[in-house]
């Protein structure tokens, strides 16, 4: 998950609950725009609630993409955000927010390996 590579927070909605729901919406928004465009099967529940439960359920865990900049090692942002820009572009969807969160981390990325 790209919010806790760039806030150093653990995976779950506290502290930072409130201010980051917005921006887990509008990208998960964007991933179903782009998933739909490309014609890819979507689960038929609610993907923000199920992204929400599983920050619920992992709360107090560290995502891979944070362990990844704590150990300077580069992360999976290209093949998540990375991912549903390049295909957003193809079908000239807008995904602001994944662009946003990869250039990111990309930026902590590269601060990290700097020291």
């Amino acid at each position: 998950r790209p919010p806790p590579a760039i806030t150093r927070l653990r995976n779950g909605p506290r502290p930072a609950g409130a201010a980051l729901r917005g921006l887990m919406q509008r990208g998960v928004e964007e991933v179903v725009d782009v998933a739909r465009a490309e014609r890819a099967p979507l689960p038929d529940d609610d993907l923000l609630a199920r992204a929400r439960r599983v920050a619920e359920l992992t709360a107090t865990n560290k995502s891979s993409m944070l362990q990844d900049i704590e150990r300077g090692r580069s992360t999976e942002i290209d093949a998540i955000c990375g991912e549903v820009v390049q295909r957003g572009l193809r079908h000239a969807i807008d995904t602001p927010v994944n662009l946003t969160l990869r250039a990111m981390v990309k930026g902590v990325e590269e601060s990290t390996r700097r020291g």
